[in-house]
């Protein structure tokens, strides 16, 4: 009856958003869900300064922002939390599921299977607290941007990891350009049968070149290729291929569209396994890992082939990781 609207706005240009004008009354109050996704604190200020003057009847204005606390280096971090460096007039908290009241119970038995069998991301989605700032496997080497997927030109791989009831299945669409990696779309999804896999692969254009996958599933790789996916390749599998393939990986630099978060997020959590005395060791934690896993498989071509297509054996992969100088 009053004649107020709700504007819904993405924030991949901000500059078009500082021209929003109500029909009636004044833009004064704004949600910023996912905030996390924010590309900067400049594209956020942007936005804000350009929504001001008086309001009529003592009106103010007033910004929400809500996310999952990935990383404590990330700006929000300093900017509305920390005591020496927070904004005036900022009201900041922390809140869990134990605060939803309308959550259903199979929600809540997943956030408490996940304190068990993922601890590291069990700190930040489940109790609240901000991401690993140490012992980071990628530490430095991954960062959430917008950009557009067809003007990076490159290499296109694709990765597929398979999950069930409690792991997710993780497709990951990248294109290669040098020493970085632009990760974008995909899917990351619990409990997914082979007929609706195939459906999103495809929708994902899985179908429109080869797509690396975990060779521990031979029957799932084998029903989806006869559902039209002929393209699903097994990787290959040796003494510590998997360890192998993490250090290869870190000779890029990961570029992480909003369309593919669950990349971020399992990156701001996957760390390094300590010993008995607090020391880091050279072996990741595993569990965390699935859309990582995927985005390794989709380099095997460039990883752990030879020319002639075949799968190195293992004296030749750790030739191939000591080659690109890495640790």
């Amino acid at each position: 009856p009053t004649g107020q609207k709700i504007y819904f706005r993405g924030m991949d240009d901000p500059l078009k958003l500082t021209s929003i004008k109500a029909e009636h009354g004044f833009i004064c109050r704004t949600w910023w869900e996912e905030a996390y996704e924010l590309k900067s604190l400049d594209a956020f200020n942007t936005v804000i300064e350009s929504i001001r003057g008086l309001l009529p009847d003592n009106g103010y204005y007033q910004h929400l922002l809500t996310f999952n606390p990935w990383s404590e280096q990330h700006w929000l971090k300093s900017e509305f939390f920390d005591d020496e460096t927070r904004r005036k007039s900022v009201l900041s908290f922390t809140t869990t599921y134990h605060n939803n009241h309308h959550l259903n119970q199979g929600f809540i038995d997943d956030m408490e299977e996940m304190k068990i069998r993922n601890p590291n991301r069990a700190r930040v989605a489940v109790y609240g607290d901000w991401g690993i700032a140490e012992g980071l496997v990628f530490d430095g080497l991954f960062d959430l941007e917008d950009f557009e997927p067809s003007e990076i030109v490159g290499r296109q791989i694709m990765g597929l990891d398979f999950g069930f009831t409690h792991d997710p299945t993780a497709f990951v669409k990248a294109t290669v350009k040098d020493n970085d990696i632009y990760v974008y779309g995909g899917f990351y999804h619990t409990g997914m049968l082979n007929e609706p896999m195939a459906h999103k692969l495809a929708q994902n254009g899985a179908m429109l070149g080869r797509v690396y996958a975990d060779s521990a599933e031979p029957r799932t790789i084998a029903e989806l290729q006869t559902r039209g996916l002929r393209n699903i390749i097994p990787v290959g599998k040796g003494k510590d291929s998997n360890q192998q393939r993490i250090e290869f990986m870190k000779n890029y630099r990961y570029h992480i569209h909003p369309s593919a978060t669950y990349l971020f997020e399992e990156m701001s959590t996957f760390t390094y396994q300590k010993d008995k005395f607090g020391k880091f060791l050279n072996k990741p934690e595993d569990g965390n890992d699935h859309a990582i896993q995927a985005l390794g498989y989709a380099l095997e071509p460039i990883i752990f082939t030879n020319k002639d297509g075949s799968y190195m054996n293992y004296q030749q992969r750790v030739q191939a990781v000591k080659d690109i100088g890495l640790r």
